[in-house]
Protein backbone atom coordinates (compact mmCIF):
# COMPACT_ATOMS: atom_id res chain seq x y z
CA UNK A 1 0.00 0.00 0.00
CA UNK A 2 1.18 3.51 -0.85
CA UNK A 3 -1.56 5.24 1.08
CA UNK A 4 -1.67 6.11 4.76
CA UNK A 5 -5.01 6.66 6.39
CA UNK A 6 -6.42 8.65 9.22
CA UNK A 7 -7.46 7.87 12.69
CA UNK A 8 -10.30 8.56 14.83
CA UNK A 9 -12.91 11.22 15.48
CA UNK A 10 -16.24 9.79 16.64
CA UNK A 11 -18.61 12.67 17.32
CA UNK A 12 -19.09 12.52 21.08
CA UNK A 13 -17.73 9.04 21.66
CA UNK A 14 -14.23 10.27 22.44
CA UNK A 15 -13.74 12.99 25.03
CA UNK A 16 -10.21 14.36 25.09
CA UNK A 17 -8.53 17.60 25.96
CA UNK A 18 -6.22 19.28 23.48
CA UNK A 19 -2.63 18.10 23.63
CA UNK A 20 0.09 20.72 23.42
CA UNK A 21 3.07 18.37 23.51
CA UNK A 22 5.48 18.74 20.60
CA UNK A 23 6.62 15.36 19.34
CA UNK A 24 10.02 14.02 20.29
CA UNK A 25 11.18 10.44 19.98
CA UNK A 26 10.93 8.58 23.29
CA UNK A 27 14.24 7.47 24.72
CA UNK A 28 13.29 3.82 24.25
CA UNK A 29 12.91 4.31 20.51
CA UNK A 30 15.75 6.68 19.59
CA UNK A 31 17.57 4.57 17.02
CA UNK A 32 18.18 4.64 13.30
CA UNK A 33 14.99 2.70 12.55
CA UNK A 34 12.67 5.46 13.85
CA UNK A 35 12.93 8.95 12.35
CA UNK A 36 10.79 12.10 12.40
CA UNK A 37 10.55 12.88 8.67
CA UNK A 38 8.06 15.78 8.74
CA UNK A 39 7.30 18.50 11.29
CA UNK A 40 5.21 21.63 11.56
CA UNK A 41 1.89 19.75 11.18
CA UNK A 42 -1.31 20.89 12.89
CA UNK A 43 -3.47 17.87 13.79
CA UNK A 44 -2.19 15.70 10.92
CA UNK A 45 -4.43 13.07 9.38
CA UNK A 46 -4.22 10.56 6.55
CA UNK A 47 -1.44 10.73 4.00
CA UNK A 48 -0.48 9.37 0.59
CA UNK A 49 2.30 9.35 -1.99
CA UNK A 50 1.88 9.88 -5.72
CA UNK A 51 3.66 7.90 -8.43
CA UNK A 52 6.72 10.15 -8.05
CA UNK A 53 6.95 9.56 -4.30
CA UNK A 54 5.77 13.07 -3.38
CA UNK A 55 4.16 12.92 0.08
CA UNK A 56 0.81 14.61 0.80
CA UNK A 57 -0.84 14.95 4.24
CA UNK A 58 -4.29 16.16 5.34
CA UNK A 59 -4.24 18.61 8.26
CA UNK A 60 -7.42 18.81 10.30
CA UNK A 61 -6.32 22.15 11.71
CA UNK A 62 -6.88 23.83 15.06
CA UNK A 63 -10.55 24.84 14.94
CA UNK A 64 -11.36 28.51 15.25
CA UNK A 65 -13.20 31.18 17.23
CA UNK A 66 -16.47 31.39 15.27
CA UNK A 67 -19.41 29.80 17.13
CA UNK A 68 -21.22 27.20 15.04
CA UNK A 69 -24.98 27.68 14.78
CA UNK A 70 -27.33 26.12 15.63
CA UNK A 71 -25.49 25.49 18.87
CA UNK A 72 -24.84 21.82 19.58
CA UNK A 73 -25.90 20.53 23.02
CA UNK A 74 -23.38 19.60 25.72
CA UNK A 75 -21.17 17.66 26.06
CA UNK A 76 -20.39 17.98 22.33
CA UNK A 77 -21.11 21.72 22.11
CA UNK A 78 -20.70 24.53 21.92
CA UNK A 79 -18.73 24.11 18.70
CA UNK A 80 -16.30 26.66 17.31
CA UNK A 81 -14.82 26.73 13.82
CA UNK A 82 -12.27 28.46 11.62
CA UNK A 83 -10.68 27.95 8.22
CA UNK A 84 -7.49 26.37 9.60
CA UNK A 85 -7.58 23.00 7.80
CA UNK A 86 -5.37 22.22 4.82
CA UNK A 87 -3.79 19.67 2.51
CA UNK A 88 -0.01 19.94 2.24
CA UNK A 89 2.89 18.46 0.33
CA UNK A 90 6.09 17.73 2.26
CA UNK A 91 9.18 19.47 0.93
CA UNK A 92 12.47 18.73 2.73
CA UNK A 93 10.54 17.67 5.82
CA UNK A 94 8.31 20.75 6.05
CA UNK A 95 4.73 21.42 4.86
CA UNK A 96 3.91 23.36 1.68
CA UNK A 97 0.24 24.26 1.22
CA UNK A 98 -1.76 22.79 -1.66
CA UNK A 99 -5.25 23.63 -0.37
CA UNK A 100 -5.99 25.94 2.54
CA UNK A 101 -9.00 27.48 4.24
CA UNK A 102 -10.74 24.14 4.88
CA UNK A 103 -13.19 24.50 7.77
CA UNK A 104 -11.91 23.01 11.03
CA UNK A 105 -14.40 22.48 13.87
CA UNK A 106 -13.53 22.09 17.57
CA UNK A 107 -15.83 20.55 20.18
CA UNK A 108 -16.07 21.69 23.79
CA UNK A 109 -13.74 18.80 24.76
CA UNK A 110 -11.08 19.72 22.22
CA UNK A 111 -12.01 17.20 19.51
CA UNK A 112 -11.33 18.51 16.01
CA UNK A 113 -13.14 17.63 12.76
CA UNK A 114 -12.20 18.60 9.22
CA UNK A 115 -9.90 17.35 6.48
CA UNK A 116 -9.37 13.78 7.68
CA UNK A 117 -7.36 12.15 4.92
CA UNK A 118 -5.93 12.52 1.43
CA UNK A 119 -5.55 9.69 -1.08
CA UNK A 120 -4.24 9.32 -4.63
CA UNK A 121 -6.11 7.34 -7.27
CA UNK A 122 -5.11 7.18 -10.94
CA UNK A 123 -3.01 10.31 -10.61
CA UNK A 124 -5.74 12.37 -8.94
CA UNK A 125 -5.78 13.53 -5.30
CA UNK A 126 -8.93 13.17 -3.19
CA UNK A 127 -9.71 14.62 0.25
CA UNK A 128 -12.02 13.13 2.91
CA UNK A 129 -13.91 15.70 5.02
CA UNK A 130 -15.97 14.97 8.13
CA UNK A 131 -16.91 18.31 9.72
CA UNK A 132 -19.89 18.97 7.58
CA UNK A 133 -23.62 18.87 7.01
CA UNK A 134 -26.55 20.57 8.69
CA UNK A 135 -25.75 19.26 12.19
CA UNK A 136 -22.07 20.05 12.72
CA UNK A 137 -19.33 22.23 11.31
CA UNK A 138 -19.30 23.44 7.73
CA UNK A 139 -22.89 24.10 6.65
CA UNK A 140 -21.76 24.85 3.08
CA UNK A 141 -19.99 21.54 2.51
CA UNK A 142 -21.34 18.00 2.77
CA UNK A 143 -19.29 15.31 4.53
CA UNK A 144 -17.65 12.97 2.06
CA UNK A 145 -15.03 12.71 -0.67
CA UNK A 146 -13.79 15.70 -2.67
CA UNK A 147 -11.57 15.92 -5.74
CA UNK A 148 -8.66 18.30 -5.07
CA UNK A 149 -8.19 20.75 -7.93
CA UNK A 150 -4.89 22.15 -9.06
CA UNK A 151 -6.00 25.58 -7.83
CA UNK A 152 -6.76 24.22 -4.35
CA UNK A 153 -10.49 23.90 -5.04
CA UNK A 154 -12.58 21.01 -3.70
CA UNK A 155 -15.25 19.32 -5.86
CA UNK A 156 -17.68 16.92 -4.17
CA UNK A 157 -17.75 13.46 -5.74
CA UNK A 158 -19.41 11.46 -2.92
CA UNK A 159 -21.90 12.97 -0.45
CA UNK A 160 -21.68 10.67 2.56
CA UNK A 161 -24.62 12.29 4.38
CA UNK A 162 -26.83 11.65 1.35
CA UNK A 163 -25.63 8.03 1.26
CA UNK A 164 -26.64 7.59 4.91
CA UNK A 165 -30.20 8.74 4.21
CA UNK A 166 -30.70 5.70 1.98
CA UNK A 167 -28.34 3.37 3.85
CA UNK A 168 -28.76 3.81 7.63
CA UNK A 169 -26.70 1.57 9.92
CA UNK A 170 -28.36 -1.60 11.17
CA UNK A 171 -27.92 -0.34 14.74
CA UNK A 172 -28.03 3.38 15.41
CA UNK A 173 -25.17 4.82 17.47
CA UNK A 174 -25.72 6.24 20.94
CA UNK A 175 -25.64 9.72 19.38
CA UNK A 176 -28.76 8.81 17.42
CA UNK A 177 -29.78 8.65 13.78
CA UNK A 178 -30.14 10.45 11.42
CA UNK A 179 -26.69 11.97 11.69
CA UNK A 180 -24.26 13.37 9.10
CA UNK A 181 -21.80 10.53 9.67
CA UNK A 182 -18.19 10.69 10.72
CA UNK A 183 -15.99 9.53 7.83
CA UNK A 184 -12.50 9.40 9.36
CA UNK A 185 -10.31 7.19 7.18
CA UNK A 186 -9.73 6.67 3.46
CA UNK A 187 -7.63 4.11 1.59
CA UNK A 188 -7.14 3.79 -2.17
CA UNK A 189 -6.66 0.69 -4.27
CA UNK A 190 -8.29 -1.63 -6.79
CA UNK A 191 -9.65 1.39 -8.67
CA UNK A 192 -11.64 2.73 -5.71
CA UNK A 193 -11.54 4.78 -2.53
CA UNK A 194 -12.51 2.95 0.67
CA UNK A 195 -14.12 4.97 3.48
CA UNK A 196 -14.55 4.28 7.22
CA UNK A 197 -17.43 5.95 9.13
CA UNK A 198 -16.49 5.62 12.81
CA UNK A 199 -19.78 6.97 14.15
CA UNK A 200 -22.10 4.58 12.28
CA UNK A 201 -19.78 1.57 12.04
CA UNK A 202 -19.84 1.51 8.23
CA UNK A 203 -17.25 0.85 5.55
CA UNK A 204 -18.11 2.07 2.07
CA UNK A 205 -16.54 2.23 -1.38
CA UNK A 206 -16.36 5.20 -3.76
CA UNK A 207 -15.47 4.78 -7.43
CA UNK A 208 -15.13 8.24 -9.04
CA UNK A 209 -18.12 8.77 -11.30
CA UNK A 210 -20.19 6.11 -9.51
CA UNK A 211 -22.46 6.10 -6.45
CA UNK A 212 -21.06 5.33 -3.00
CA UNK A 213 -21.76 1.69 -2.07
CA UNK A 214 -21.80 -0.26 1.21
CA UNK A 215 -18.98 -2.74 1.84
CA UNK A 216 -19.68 -3.73 5.45
CA UNK A 217 -22.05 -2.72 8.26
CA UNK A 218 -20.27 -3.34 11.57
CA UNK A 219 -22.70 -1.37 13.72
CA UNK A 220 -24.30 -4.47 15.26
CA UNK A 221 -20.88 -5.51 16.62
CA UNK A 222 -20.32 -2.04 18.07
CA UNK A 223 -17.21 -1.76 15.89
CA UNK A 224 -16.13 1.83 15.19
CA UNK A 225 -13.60 1.66 12.30
CA UNK A 226 -10.72 4.08 12.72
CA UNK A 227 -8.39 3.11 9.87
CA UNK A 228 -8.25 0.87 6.79
CA UNK A 229 -5.65 -1.17 4.90
CA UNK A 230 -6.06 -3.23 1.74
CA UNK A 231 -4.62 -6.74 1.73
CA UNK A 232 -2.82 -8.29 -1.22
CA UNK A 233 -5.70 -10.76 -1.62
CA UNK A 234 -8.24 -7.95 -2.05
CA UNK A 235 -9.55 -8.21 1.49
CA UNK A 236 -9.83 -5.20 3.79
CA UNK A 237 -8.41 -4.70 7.29
CA UNK A 238 -10.04 -2.25 9.72
CA UNK A 239 -8.89 -1.14 13.17
CA UNK A 240 -11.17 0.21 15.89
CA UNK A 241 -10.42 2.71 18.61
CA UNK A 242 -13.53 1.46 20.39
CA UNK A 243 -15.99 3.50 22.42
CA UNK A 244 -15.91 5.03 25.89
CA UNK A 245 -14.81 4.02 28.48
CA UNK A 246 -12.02 2.49 26.30
CA UNK A 247 -11.04 -0.38 28.52
CA UNK A 248 -7.44 -1.55 28.20
CA UNK A 249 -7.16 -4.35 25.64
CA UNK A 250 -10.67 -3.87 24.24
CA UNK A 251 -9.54 -2.73 20.77
CA UNK A 252 -9.24 -5.04 17.79
CA UNK A 253 -8.61 -5.42 14.06
CA UNK A 254 -10.98 -7.22 11.69
CA UNK A 255 -10.58 -8.60 8.19
CA UNK A 256 -13.38 -8.32 5.64
CA UNK A 257 -13.07 -10.67 2.69
CA UNK A 258 -14.39 -10.10 -0.83
CA UNK A 259 -17.66 -11.78 0.11
CA UNK A 260 -18.26 -9.47 3.07
CA UNK A 261 -17.41 -12.02 5.79
CA UNK A 262 -15.94 -10.35 8.91
CA UNK A 263 -13.36 -12.02 11.15
CA UNK A 264 -11.40 -10.69 14.14
CA UNK A 265 -7.71 -11.16 13.32
CA UNK A 266 -6.08 -9.19 16.14
CA UNK A 267 -7.41 -8.47 19.63
CA UNK A 268 -6.02 -7.10 22.88
CA UNK A 269 -5.25 -3.63 21.51
CA UNK A 270 -6.06 -0.37 23.29
CA UNK A 271 -7.61 2.49 21.32
CA UNK A 272 -6.31 1.13 17.98
CA UNK A 273 -6.09 4.21 15.75
CA UNK A 274 -4.21 2.87 12.73
CA UNK A 275 -3.58 -0.34 10.79
CA UNK A 276 -1.06 -1.21 8.09
CA UNK A 277 0.53 -4.23 6.45
CA UNK A 278 4.30 -3.95 6.53
CA UNK A 279 6.54 -5.10 3.70
CA UNK A 280 7.72 -7.77 6.15
CA UNK A 281 4.18 -9.23 5.95
CA UNK A 282 3.29 -8.35 9.54
CA UNK A 283 0.32 -6.32 10.72
CA UNK A 284 1.20 -3.03 12.43
CA UNK A 285 -1.11 -0.88 14.55
CA UNK A 286 -0.95 2.43 16.37
CA UNK A 287 -2.57 2.71 19.79
CA UNK A 288 -3.75 6.28 20.28
CA UNK A 289 -3.20 6.03 24.04
CA UNK A 290 -2.68 3.08 26.36
CA UNK A 291 -3.22 5.18 29.46
CA UNK A 292 -7.01 5.52 29.65
CA UNK A 293 -9.65 6.54 32.18
CA UNK A 294 -13.43 6.81 32.28
CA UNK A 295 -13.26 10.56 32.81
CA UNK A 296 -11.87 13.28 30.59
CA UNK A 297 -9.27 13.06 29.30
CA UNK A 298 -10.01 9.48 28.28
CA UNK A 299 -6.57 9.17 26.73
CA UNK A 300 -3.40 10.27 28.48
CA UNK A 301 -0.88 12.16 26.29
CA UNK A 302 2.44 10.43 25.74
CA UNK A 303 1.11 6.89 26.24
CA UNK A 304 0.58 5.94 22.58
CA UNK A 305 2.43 3.06 20.92
CA UNK A 306 3.40 1.54 17.59
CA UNK A 307 2.97 -2.23 17.83
CA UNK A 308 3.45 -5.26 15.59
CA UNK A 309 1.37 -8.42 15.67
CA UNK A 310 3.30 -11.36 17.07
CA UNK A 311 1.53 -14.69 17.32
CA UNK A 312 -1.62 -14.15 19.37
CA UNK A 313 -0.24 -10.98 20.95
CA UNK A 314 1.83 -7.95 20.07
CA UNK A 315 5.37 -6.65 20.12
CA UNK A 316 5.95 -3.03 21.11
CA UNK A 317 7.99 -1.24 18.45
CA UNK A 318 7.85 2.23 20.04
CA UNK A 319 6.09 3.65 23.08
CA UNK A 320 5.77 7.01 24.79
CA UNK A 321 4.16 8.48 21.65
CA UNK A 322 1.80 11.47 21.64
CA UNK A 323 -1.51 10.38 20.06
CA UNK A 324 -0.16 8.38 17.06
CA UNK A 325 -2.52 7.44 14.21
CA UNK A 326 -2.94 6.93 10.47
CA UNK A 327 -0.54 4.13 9.56
CA UNK A 328 0.67 3.50 6.02
CA UNK A 329 3.46 1.73 4.17
CA UNK A 330 5.60 4.05 2.08
CA UNK A 331 7.15 3.53 -1.35
CA UNK A 332 10.46 2.75 0.39
CA UNK A 333 8.90 -0.17 2.27
CA UNK A 334 9.00 1.58 5.65
CA UNK A 335 5.99 2.05 7.94
CA UNK A 336 4.82 5.63 8.52
CA UNK A 337 2.45 7.20 11.06
CA UNK A 338 1.55 10.66 12.36
CA UNK A 339 1.67 11.99 15.90
CA UNK A 340 -0.29 14.81 17.49
CA UNK A 341 -3.42 13.41 15.84
CA UNK A 342 -5.64 14.67 18.65
CA UNK A 343 -5.93 18.46 18.49
CA UNK A 344 -2.22 19.22 18.57
CA UNK A 345 -1.15 22.83 18.99
CA UNK A 346 -0.25 24.73 15.83
CA UNK A 347 2.64 22.89 14.20
CA UNK A 348 3.13 20.39 17.04
CA UNK A 349 2.24 17.32 14.97
CA UNK A 350 4.80 15.22 13.13
CA UNK A 351 5.23 12.25 10.80
CA UNK A 352 7.44 9.35 11.83
CA UNK A 353 9.11 6.63 9.75
CA UNK A 354 9.85 3.14 11.09
CA UNK A 355 12.02 0.84 9.00
CA UNK A 356 11.71 -2.85 9.91
CA UNK A 357 15.06 -3.46 8.14
CA UNK A 358 16.77 -0.73 10.16
CA UNK A 359 17.45 1.51 7.16
CA UNK A 360 17.97 5.19 7.94
CA UNK A 361 16.22 8.25 6.51
CA UNK A 362 16.89 11.98 6.55
CA UNK A 363 15.30 13.68 9.54
CA UNK A 364 13.10 16.75 9.18
CA UNK A 365 14.56 20.06 10.34
CA UNK A 366 13.49 21.23 13.77
CA UNK A 367 12.35 24.67 12.58
CA UNK A 368 9.54 23.82 10.13
CA UNK A 369 6.94 26.60 10.09
CA UNK A 370 3.30 25.45 10.41
CA UNK A 371 0.92 26.76 7.77
CA UNK A 372 -2.11 26.80 10.12
CA UNK A 373 -1.25 30.27 11.41
CA UNK A 374 -1.51 31.74 7.90
CA UNK A 375 -5.08 30.52 7.46
CA UNK A 376 -7.31 33.40 8.45
CA UNK A 377 -4.74 34.83 10.87
CA UNK A 378 -3.93 33.88 14.45
CA UNK A 379 -7.13 35.57 15.68
CA UNK A 380 -9.03 32.56 14.26
CA UNK A 381 -7.22 30.21 16.62
CA UNK A 382 -8.84 29.57 20.00
CA UNK A 383 -7.00 30.77 23.10
CA UNK A 384 -6.30 27.17 24.13
CA UNK A 385 -4.20 26.74 21.02
CA UNK A 386 -2.57 30.17 21.02
CA UNK A 387 -1.26 29.64 24.55
CA UNK A 388 -0.96 25.85 24.49
CA UNK A 389 2.84 25.84 24.56
CA UNK A 390 2.70 27.61 27.92
CA UNK A 391 0.76 24.76 29.56
CA UNK A 392 2.45 22.41 32.05
CA UNK A 393 2.37 19.63 29.43
CA UNK A 394 4.62 21.52 27.02
CA UNK A 395 8.28 20.59 26.63
CA UNK A 396 11.20 22.95 26.15
CA UNK A 397 11.21 22.02 22.46
CA UNK A 398 7.59 23.02 22.05
CA UNK A 399 8.07 26.68 21.21
CA UNK A 400 5.52 27.86 18.67
CA UNK A 401 7.24 28.88 15.40
CA UNK A 402 6.71 32.43 14.19
CA UNK A 403 3.74 32.84 11.86
CA UNK A 404 4.58 32.34 8.21
CA UNK A 405 4.17 35.27 5.88
CA UNK A 406 0.91 35.37 3.98
CA UNK A 407 1.63 34.09 0.45
CA UNK A 408 1.23 36.36 -2.53
CA UNK A 409 -2.05 35.58 -4.34
CA UNK A 410 -1.67 33.58 -7.54
CA UNK A 411 -2.67 35.61 -10.63
CA UNK A 412 -6.14 34.81 -11.94
CA UNK A 413 -6.32 34.22 -15.73
CA UNK A 414 -8.38 36.72 -17.69
CA UNK A 415 -11.71 35.18 -18.74
CA UNK A 416 -11.84 37.43 -21.80
CA UNK A 417 -8.70 35.96 -23.43
CA UNK A 418 -8.89 32.20 -22.83
CA UNK A 419 -7.40 31.12 -26.18
CA UNK A 420 -3.78 31.35 -27.35
CA UNK A 421 -2.66 31.38 -31.02
CA UNK A 422 -2.32 27.59 -31.23
CA UNK A 423 -6.00 27.22 -30.31
CA UNK A 424 -8.80 26.15 -32.57
CA UNK A 425 -12.46 26.84 -31.96
CA UNK A 426 -13.77 24.36 -29.39
CA UNK A 427 -14.83 21.04 -30.93
CA UNK A 428 -16.76 18.30 -29.17
CA UNK A 429 -16.49 18.22 -25.37
CA UNK A 430 -14.57 21.08 -23.75
CA UNK A 431 -12.52 19.83 -20.80
CA UNK A 432 -11.11 22.45 -18.44
CA UNK A 433 -7.65 21.60 -17.12
CA UNK A 434 -6.01 23.40 -14.17
CA UNK A 435 -2.25 23.37 -13.62
CA UNK A 436 -0.42 24.36 -10.43
CA UNK A 437 2.45 23.19 -8.20
CA UNK A 438 2.37 20.22 -8.64
CA UNK A 439 -1.05 18.98 -9.68
CA UNK A 440 -2.98 18.48 -12.91
CA UNK A 441 -6.67 19.04 -12.18
CA UNK A 442 -8.94 17.35 -14.73
CA UNK A 443 -11.28 14.34 -14.96
CA UNK A 444 -9.64 10.92 -14.98
CA UNK A 445 -12.31 9.48 -17.30
CA UNK A 446 -13.65 10.86 -20.61
CA UNK A 447 -15.89 9.64 -23.42
CA UNK A 448 -14.29 8.83 -26.78
CA UNK A 449 -14.57 11.45 -29.52
CA UNK A 450 -13.46 15.04 -30.19
CA UNK A 451 -12.20 16.81 -27.07
CA UNK A 452 -10.88 20.34 -26.65
CA UNK A 453 -8.57 20.72 -23.67
CA UNK A 454 -8.76 24.26 -22.26
CA UNK A 455 -5.67 24.50 -20.06
CA UNK A 456 -5.11 27.25 -17.46
CA UNK A 457 -2.01 27.74 -15.34
CA UNK A 458 -3.16 28.71 -11.83
CA UNK A 459 0.29 28.21 -10.38
CA UNK A 460 3.16 30.53 -9.61
CA UNK A 461 5.59 28.75 -11.97
CA UNK A 462 5.62 27.91 -15.70
CA UNK A 463 3.84 24.69 -16.72
CA UNK A 464 2.60 22.96 -19.88
CA UNK A 465 0.25 20.15 -20.93
CA UNK A 466 0.67 17.00 -23.04
CA UNK A 467 -1.32 13.84 -23.71
CA UNK A 468 0.00 10.57 -25.15
CA UNK A 469 -1.86 7.36 -25.91
CA UNK A 470 -3.29 5.21 -28.70
CA UNK A 471 -2.35 7.13 -31.85
CA UNK A 472 -2.22 10.44 -29.93
CA UNK A 473 0.88 12.47 -29.01
CA UNK A 474 -0.15 16.11 -28.60
CA UNK A 475 0.88 19.05 -26.43
CA UNK A 476 0.60 22.81 -26.21
CA UNK A 477 2.96 24.54 -28.63
CA UNK A 478 4.39 26.67 -25.83
CA UNK A 479 4.63 26.74 -22.06
CA UNK A 480 2.05 28.67 -20.03
CA UNK A 481 3.21 31.44 -17.76
CA UNK A 482 1.25 32.00 -14.49
CA UNK A 483 -2.28 33.14 -15.35
CA UNK A 484 -2.10 32.13 -19.04
CA UNK A 485 -4.41 29.71 -20.85
CA UNK A 486 -4.05 27.58 -23.96
CA UNK A 487 -6.02 24.93 -25.82
CA UNK A 488 -5.90 22.23 -28.47
CA UNK A 489 -8.39 19.74 -29.89
CA UNK A 490 -7.87 15.99 -30.38
CA UNK A 491 -10.10 13.08 -31.40
CA UNK A 492 -9.61 10.50 -28.64
CA UNK A 493 -10.20 6.81 -29.40
CA UNK A 494 -10.90 4.47 -26.48
CA UNK A 495 -7.86 3.53 -24.43
CA UNK A 496 -5.51 4.59 -21.66
CA UNK A 497 -3.52 7.82 -21.92
CA UNK A 498 -0.68 9.47 -20.05
CA UNK A 499 -1.26 13.14 -19.20
CA UNK A 500 1.74 15.19 -18.07
CA UNK A 501 3.30 18.62 -17.87
CA UNK A 502 6.39 18.35 -20.12
CA UNK A 503 8.04 21.31 -18.39
CA UNK A 504 11.36 20.02 -16.98
CA UNK A 505 10.96 18.78 -13.41
CA UNK A 506 7.14 18.84 -13.35
CA UNK A 507 6.62 15.13 -13.98
CA UNK A 508 9.16 14.22 -11.30
CA UNK A 509 7.23 16.39 -8.85
CA UNK A 510 3.93 14.61 -9.48
CA UNK A 511 2.37 16.38 -12.46
CA UNK A 512 1.12 13.27 -14.23
CA UNK A 513 -2.04 11.21 -14.27
CA UNK A 514 -3.68 8.33 -16.11
CA UNK A 515 -6.68 9.18 -18.33
CA UNK A 516 -9.16 6.47 -19.29
CA UNK A 517 -11.20 7.03 -22.46
CA UNK A 518 -14.20 4.75 -23.02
Amino acid sequence: MRCGRRAVRALAAIVMIVSAVSFALPAAAQDDSLTVVARGLTTPGGFTWNANDVLFIALTGSGGSETVQPEAPAPLGPLTAGETGAVVAIDDGCPTALATGIVSTRTAQGRIFGAESVAELNGQLYVLISNAGDQIGDHERAPGVYRLGGDGSLSLIADHAAFLQDNPPAVAPAEGFPNPGNPVAMASGDGALWIADALNGLITKVEPGEDETLVADLSAQGFAPSDLALGADGSLYASSVGRAPFETGSGSVVNIDAGGAVQIVWSGLTMASGIAIGNDGALYATELATGVSDTAPNGIPGTGRLVRQSGDGLEVVADGLDFPAGLGTGPDGAVYFVTGAMGSAAGAGAMVRYAPDGSAAEAAPADCEPIAETLGGSDDLPAAVQTADETPQATEAAETPAPAETPTPVPTPSPTVPWTPDSAAPTGEVVEVGLSEYVIDMPSKLAAGPVTFLVTNYGALTHSFAIEGPGIDEQLTHELEPGQSGAFTVDLPPGTYSVTSPTPGDRDNGMSLVLTVA
